[in-house]
């Protein structure tokens, strides 16, 4: 666990340790797992970034209060927030082959697009890796701003949260969490991802 929220201006010494990556100086990432939507023809995926529920941290970054429009200017999309040494450049962009910045919130959601690189060789295999619905976790990189964190009882079990009120994007990215160790076993064994032979650099990560 890291210490971002302290390091963001929160007092959490009474409470749960927070933050379920450890992004840097006031950096904290949140993560959902939802099947992306696929398509195969332009080497796209859909998948929902963030909500506002507790995750397994007990935080809640509000989907109100998230800011897009740094974001907007750099969309880039990253394989675990580029801490991978193994795959550090983007594999893709939330940006459609027209121009369009892809990124919206959706009820108390937000759901983005990612475009995968097809000139860089891990980009299209985690492509694959998400097309076959072995990848399906998908979290955001934030910066909350430090007045708008709070403390909530949770009305389920009435342990304390720690809700995030407003935070500015920083990227989203694929990763690991969730992944099926079965399904990934599966596929290192195989040695292919699709056609081709898995990248080293993948095999590393996985």
């Amino acid at each position: 666990m890291c210490g971002c929220m302290e390091n963001a201006g929160a007092k959490l010494d009474d409470g749960p340790k927070v933050g379920m990556y450890d992004l840097g100086p006031n950096a904290i990432g949140f993560g959902a797992i939802v099947a992306p939507n696929v398509n195969m023809s332009d080497m796209s995926a859909s998948v929902t970034i963030s909500t506002s529920r507790r995750d397994r941290q007990r935080e809640r970054v509000m989907a109100d209060g998230l800011d897009i429009e740094q974001y907007k200017r750099n969309p880039v999309v990253l394989w675990e927030h580029g801490l991978d040494s193994a795959i550090p450049l983007p594999v893709g962009k939330s940006e459609s082959p027209n121009g369009e910045v892809v990124i919206r919130k959706t009820g108390d959601a937000w759901d983005a697009t990612c475009w995968f690189s097809q000139t860089l060789p891990t980009a299209y295999q985690v492509f694959g890796l998400v097309a076959e619905k072995i990848v399906r976790a998908a979290s955001i990189q934030a910066l909350p701003f430090p007045s708008s964190i709070t403390r909530e009882v949770d009305p389920e079990d009435g342990l304390p949260n720690v809700v995030i009120g407003r935070a500015e994007l920083v990227e989203w990215s694929w990763g690991r969490m969730g992944i099926n160790p079965d399904a990934v076993r599966k596929c290192l064994d195989s040695g292919r991802i699709g056609e081709h032979a898995i990248l080293p650099a993948l095999i590393k990560s996985l």
